[in-house]
């Protein structure tokens, strides 16, 4: 995610959230859609959200 958005933002939201285990290896990814950016957050393989995370 570009620093740019992070510094930004004006409200981050955590609109889903789930355990990560420090042995775990995850994939992020990062869009825009209408007016906020998101961050989403899964398992390697894709299966598993581990989190949603929205701002503006």
């Amino acid at each position: 995610m570009p620093m740019e958005t992070m510094q930004n933002a004006k409200s981050v939201e955590v609109l889903y959230k789930k355990e990560i285990r420090d042995v775990e290896k995850i994939k992020c990814f990062y869009g825009i859609q209408d007016e906020y950016s998101y961050v989403t957050i899964k398992s390697e393989d894709e299966q598993i959200v581990h989190a949603i995370v929205r701002m503006l």
